[in-house]
């Protein structure tokens, strides 16, 4: 320790990470050193020596965590806390862990339990910065970039990053499943603190507000801890190991978060699914019905406190009654008493809760009537009414009722099972993109094979699934960002680079051309010295360079370094020719330009002036804008060799000008692109 103090004084990254090193070679723990080592990481966190820095003090306070567990989590923790405000910290942590487990995997038990670590995990699998719509983009055209394998250097050089938070997600998953099977009796406390450590970072991430907006930071967060809990979930029911108070925990926090009523559709989805393999999966290993009886309890409540969250209930039924009767010992009796409490909501008031109540009766008939005979007279009267009462919907949905047809042909209801469907592949890249989810929310191939715990190996789909050929739900609204693959009009922007003054041999001939390259329409000049607002000034210089007009004259040089112009004109100054031409020598600069053979064209209501649709623009052309309330002046007027006006049909008396020029420009392009 004394070296490595030592090495800390001389100061440096170098003599930081060798006295790191050391501590670590040497398995000394001191939190003197650990503080005196975070310290220095402040000096170095605007230069590089901070990555290198900050991955040396993680992987001591890993190797520190068996003499000083609290302390040295607790910082972890406040590392894992900044990580959605400091690009690259969180995946920094997943690294470290990773690689010591890997090389350390006896350490396994040790490092995860240790206080705090739980919660670093929780964060993982949670982990996904909102990034703006700019950065969005970017991380899919890396996407897009990095599918093209070898064919790109890009890709062999220097790789993509756009798998990231998606990586780190899937090792702390992996490490979590870890920590489970090789401490079967835990699990069940495992999962109780995983639990309370979600609770506690939802409200962080929340702020305490109840509802949120469809893929928000608290809707992505919720959707990436639940598939983490159905999984978990499944492996926990599953457990002979786990006490049934540790199973029902589970099952009640999902009906409890079912019952609010306040989530996603994705989120209500995986809620339901995961209910319905915990409570299967428990009346299994347990061989009792009680868990799957619960349900008679909760629908009841519903009924009274959330009449919109009986869907769910009755769904969670609906797919044991039909999809397990195995894991149930009276499953004649479940399965009786599930047809006559779904009934009454066939004729709910509620459409939607409706025809879920009257589709789930037809998923349950074919149940009945190959095992249970007596039943299906039982019911039978009841079974035609509502299928007739389907069949009416389905007619109607071709006319004015779309919400049925919706209804049944939508993934969930006509083709998921959540027993079929529990593997890696569906969870995490098929069910996300059939609820409309954001790309960054689909798992690829590659990251799934990050999951290596022997449990998620055996989740591994074994053939194609079913829900690949399935279409997205259109009972969702989808991000604005996602473009469907089937579309033929998309979103096609001009490339910022044809604009730049470089020589290319497969230059686009369609795009605009620099300033220097010479104009689209060299003989078209915009007037604009009579205008004296910069905003329209800089907006209609703007239109002038998208349209390839020659020049534009202004009233003074200064207006182009006005922030009011600028703002408008969004660089359009640096490739449009521009000339000063103040208004007291306006006058002498027409009286040039018809000397040089242009003609001149005032845009104005005047008593000799022809409608903008009948007039033929000569090639070179001079358009006169006038001022912002008085127009172009009479002496002006006196001057030009035409006068053209907008037709107008409404009780305003005239548009703004900067309106005015682009509509007269682009009559201008039109006649010439014809």
């Amino acid at each position: 320790q004394e070296y490595a103090f030592q090495s800390l004084d001389l100061g440096g990254t170098e003599c930081v990470l060798a006295a790191a090193d050391m501590m670590i070679a040497f398995n000394a723990s001191s939190l003197e050193f650990v503080h005196k080592v975070r310290k220095m990481l402040d000096e170095f966190r605007k230069n590089e020596s901070f990555w290198p820095v900050m991955e040396s003090l993680i992987r001591l306070l890993i190797s520190q965590l068996k003499d000083k567990p609290d302390k040295c989590s607790g910082i972890l923790v406040e590392f894992a806390r900044e990580a959605n405000v400091t690009p690259g910290l969180m995946a920094l942590i997943a690294h470290v862990l990773h690689t010591t487990l890997t090389v350390q995997p006896d350490r396994l038990s040790e490092i995860l339990n240790s206080s705090g670590m739980i919660d670093i995990l929780v964060r993982m699998i949670t982990f996904g910065p909102t990034v703006r719509k700019d950065q969005k983009i970017i991380t899919e055209t890396n996407k897009l970039i990095s599918e093209h394998g070898a064919q790109y250097a890009v890709n062999l050089i220097e790789g993509s990053d756009h798998l990231i938070c998606d990586t780190v997600r899937k090792i702390g998953l992996d490490l979590l499943l870890k920590l489970i099977e090789e401490n079967p009796g835990g699990a069940g406390e495992i999962c109780s603190t995983m639990l309370k450590c979600y609770t506690n970072l939802q409200v962080e991430v929340s702020k305490g507000r109840a509802r949120h907006f469809e893929n928000s930071e608290i809707h992505k967060c919720k959707n990436r801890m639940l598939q983490c809990l159905l999984i978990v979930g499944g492996y926990i029911a599953k457990s002979n190991n786990v006490a049934i108070a540790y199973k029902n925990q589970l099952i009640k926090y999902c009906l409890d978060q079912l019952l609010e009523h306040n989530d996603q559709t994705s989120v209500r989805h995986l809620l339901e699914w995961t209910s319905s393999v915990l409570i299967a999966e428990t009346c299994l290993s347990t061989q009792s019905d009680e868990p799957a009886n619960l349900l008679w309890t909760w629908l009841q409540t519903a009924s009274q406190v959330r009449p919109g969250s009986v869907p769910s209930f009755i769904t969670i039924i609906i797919n044991i009654a039909s999809s397990r009767p195995d894991s149930l010992q009276a499953h004649k009796t479940f399965l009786d008493r599930a047809v006559s409490e779904i009934s009454p909501w066939s004729m709910a008031q509620q459409y939607g809760l409706r025809i879920v109540s009257q589709l789930g009766f037809k998923k349950l008939w074919p149940v009945l009537s190959h095992c249970y005979p007596d039943l299906v007279a039982k019911y039978q009267v009841l079974y035609d009414c509502i299928s007739k009462s389907l069949q009416l919907s389905s007619v109607a949905a071709g006319g004015a009722d779309k919400t049925a047809a919706k209804l049944m042909d939508d993934f969930y209801q006509s083709v998921f099972n959540p027993y079929e469907h529990f593997t890696l592949e569906d969870i995490f890249i098929h069910f996300p993109r059939l609820c409309c989810l954001p790309q960054d929310e689909i798992s690829s191939v590659e990251t799934l094979g990050k999951l290596t715990s022997p449990y998620l190996d055996s989740l591994r789909i074994k053939n194609k699934s079913t829900l690949e050929d399935c279409t997205p739900s259109k009972l969702v609204s989808k991000d604005p960002l996602v473009q469907e693959q089937h579309a033929d009009n998309i979103q096609r922007k001009i490339t910022p680079w044809k604009s730049m003054n470089i020589e290319t041999e497969q230059e686009d001939s369609s795009q605009r051309l620099s300033k220097s390259k010479g104009r689209e329409y060299e003989g078209l000049i915009v007037v604009a010295s009579l205008i004296d607002r910069l905003p329209n000034l800089g907006g209609l210089c703007r239109t002038c360079e998208i349209l390839g007009v020659g020049k534009m004259t202004i009233p003074s040089a200064l207006a182009v370094k006005e922030r009011e112009f600028t703002g408008v004109s969004v660089t359009a100054e640096q490739w449009l020719p521009m000339e000063e031409v103040p208004e007291s020598q306006l006058l002498d600069y027409i009286q040039n330009l018809k000397s040089a053979g242009w003609s001149i064209v005032a845009v104005e209501q005047a008593s000799k002036s022809v409608p903008l649709h009948s007039f033929k623009f000569p090639e070179k052309c001079a358009i006169i804008l006038g001022k912002e309330r008085e127009g172009v002046p009479v002496e002006i007027l006196n001057h030009v060799d035409h006068c053209v006006e907008i037709p107008q049909h409404g009780l305003i008396r005239s548009f703004n000008v900067h309106v005015t020029g682009s509509i007269v420009l682009w009559e201008y392009v039109r006649q010439r692109i014809q």
